[in-house]
């Protein structure tokens, strides 16, 4: 899948709020890390809405909003006795840093170090050495106007040959509760000319409320909605080219995803539900439809009638109104 769009304001948060903490170390871990998502991560972030998360008054984590399956993202510090080494996320990565004095100069995650360079105190460079199929450096270059950024230009250069490869080259436009971002893709070893360009993508990402957000690709558009325990209940997938789009419901017991329903539509109009139930939620009554006390995969037409299930490994559909007999699944 395409970079989605990582949307960020991290100059704006880490040289406004940060610098009132008075906490240099603080400072500059928050600023490496939310600008090597800008770079890196396929995702997407707003940091306006970071919350601080404390063991015995001392700050131990963060979180912020994402907009994924779970609004927010949580994060804790790695310490060293009172030095912040390092970030780790909820899926064990973690992101560790060299320090020159308070300034971060090197990150590594996973097996890459990524060397930093700065300009006015903004990070404006990551640059990686890594083996190749050759010996290739790895520039990673940032622009700004004024405190966000403008510009990314992904460089990949043979140290062998001595030639520059525009990878690719990141812009953003900013307005009022929405952030665009498009990628150019340049073909391999050729100048960054319009004709080398090898692909384009521009994805939007717009916070329509304070549970509401849209993302807006080439080809699609999503929309999600959370709860007030900042669960995903409702997504809606459109289609730019096939006036199709899907609308998908999600249900919680404990806070753990127990069912989807999916309604698919062409034209506006209604061509066929689905309903899978991950786990049988306990507290339903005696009233629900069958279906829903046994996980598994459930089709209807645009009637309401049932015309595929699939549980306990076997299937079966509706073949001019007669079930079929039931199937086991063969991979």
């Amino acid at each position: 899948m395409k970079k989605i769009l990582l949307l960020s304001l991290v100059s704006l948060f880490v040289f406004n709020t940060n610098a009132q903490q008075n906490d240099e170390q603080l400072k500059s871990a928050l600023n490496i890390f939310f600008t090597y998502k800008i770079i890196f991560q396929n995702s997407h972030h707003t940091i306006d809405s970071v919350q601080f998360t404390y063991n015995n008054n001392k700050k131990e984590g963060f979180k912020f909003l994402s907009a994924g399956n779970n609004k927010y993202s949580q994060y804790n510090f790695i310490r060293e006795q009172d030095s912040i080494i390092g970030i780790s996320d909820h899926n064990g990565a973690k992101y560790m840093f060299t320090r020159n004095k308070n300034r971060i100069n090197k990150i590594t995650i996973n097996s890459n170090t990524y060397r930093i360079e700065y300009e006015q105190n903004k990070p404006i460079k990551f640059i990686l050495n890594k083996l190749k199929f050759g010996y290739y450096k790895y520039v990673y270059e940032i622009e700004y106007s004024d405190i966000k950024p403008t510009k990314i230009t992904y460089y990949e250069n043979n140290l062998a040959k001595k030639t520059t490869w525009y990878r690719r080259i990141r812009t953003f436009e900013y307005e009022k509760n929405k952030i665009c971002n498009q990628d150019i893709y340049y073909k391999t070893d050729f100048p960054n000319k319009a004709e080398n360009i090898s692909n384009k993508d521009k994805v939007c990402f717009e916070r329509i409320n304070k549970v509401t957000y849209k993302f807006t690709y080439d080809w699609k558009v999503l929309t999600k909605r959370y709860d007030i325990k900042n669960k995903l209940v409702f997504l809606k997938d459109s289609s730019l080219n096939y006036n199709t789009y899907s609308e998908t419901r999600f249900f919680y017991y404990n806070s753990k995803l127990y069912k989807k329903e999916i309604k698919r539509f062409k034209y506006n109009k209604l061509t066929e539900k689905e309903i899978k139930i991950i786990f049988v939620n306990p507290a339903l009554t005696d009233n629900v439809p069958e279906y829903e006390k046994e996980i598994g995969r459930y089709k209807f037409n645009n009637k309401g009638e049932m015309i595929y299930e699939s549980k306990n490994g076997l299937w079966r559909e509706k073949e001019n109104g007669k079930w079929s007999k039931w199937k086991h699944f063969v991979f």
